[in-house]
């Protein structure tokens, strides 16, 4: 008997320490730990993945900006019907109506091309050779 009781006793241990191991296994996968070392590990996911972070934190500004404008600009013309604030109200909304426009860059490109023909004129009027 006593043979028995010592060999459970020395199994014992070995059968807890494989059950604690693969509770410790479990806990590690539950926890993400291993997707974490996989991520930080390879460079090119960290890269990929700021750049998904950075292009929609992008739009998602540019959209909120859009939509506080629009919100801004909205309570802006209801405000022009109130008899002491209505005008400053108004200047303000015509300040932003033009800056909206002034920026739409219409004509920049046939401004580019003029500053560019002069460039070259110049140049070519400075080149030893042209008389």
């Amino acid at each position: 008997m006593s043979e028995e009781k010592q060999q459970y006793t020395t199994e014992e241990p070995a059968a807890q320490a494989v059950v604690k191991r693969r509770s410790a296994e479990k806990a590690f996968k539950s926890s993400g730990l291993d997707d974490f070392m996989a991520y930080v590990q390879s460079p090119w996911r960290i890269i990929w993945s700021n750049l998904l972070v950075g292009i929609f934190r992008g739009l998602g500004v540019a959209i909120g900006a859009t939509a506080v404008l629009a919100l801004l600009v909205w309570l802006l013309s209801l405000a022009g019907s109130f008899p002491l604030i209505g005008q400053y109200a108004r200047e303000l909304n015509d300040q932003i109506a033009q800056y909206a426009e002034d920026t739409r860059y219409s004509d920049d490109f046939q401004r580019l091309e003029v500053l560019l023909k002069r460039i070259e004129e110049n140049t070519e009027a400075t080149k030893p050779g042209a008389q």
